[in-house]
């Protein structure tokens, strides 16, 4: 006798194990994961997301102009993950200290909607989750370089 099938197989949690929403979001951890290795300079979204992005162009964090808006929408306000990567880019390009840069962005990382979807690529949101993921590969560096001296590396 013939089994019926009940699943086709791109239900089948054997065929494919991921929902919709688990696809794009790994999608974005390996393209941010991927730019971290391949380059120090890329853009991740919004105004301020991304090595050397900041002001929206192509500039040093040490240039960053607080004073800019990062990218907002007119239906949620400014983008949550855009306002932690502005603040970073202060924190790495004017504090003496830069120890605990990339912990305080992911701290406020995890404050944002890990879905919200404020935060854009040419159109294309990227949840502030696989920001946070990304950077927390990163959290006990100092901005981008290995902190002298860290033994947790």
């Amino acid at each position: 006798m013939s089994q019926k099938i009940t699943t086709t197989p791109k239900q089948d949690p054997k065929f494919f194990p991921w929902n919709g929403q688990e696809r794009i979001m790994k999608f974005y951890i390996i393209y941010l994961c991927l730019g971290y290795v391949y380059a120090l300079k890329f853009r991740v979204c919004g105004s301020f997301c991304g090595p050397n992005w900041s002001n929206h162009t192509w500039v040093s964090e040490s240039k960053c102009n607080q004073m800019l808006e990062p990218e907002s929408h007119w239906l949620s306000g400014p983008s949550c993950a855009d306002v932690c990567c502005r603040d970073h880019d202060k924190c790495c390009g004017h504090n003496k200290d830069i120890s605990n840069c990339n912990q305080n962005i992911v701290k406020c990382l995890r404050s944002c909607n890990p879905l919200s979807p404020t935060c854009t690529l040419y159109g294309i949101p990227i949840p502030a989750g696989t920001i946070e993921f990304a950077m927390g590969i990163v959290e006990d560096w100092c901005c981008s370089e290995p902190c002298a001296g860290n033994a947790k590396m």
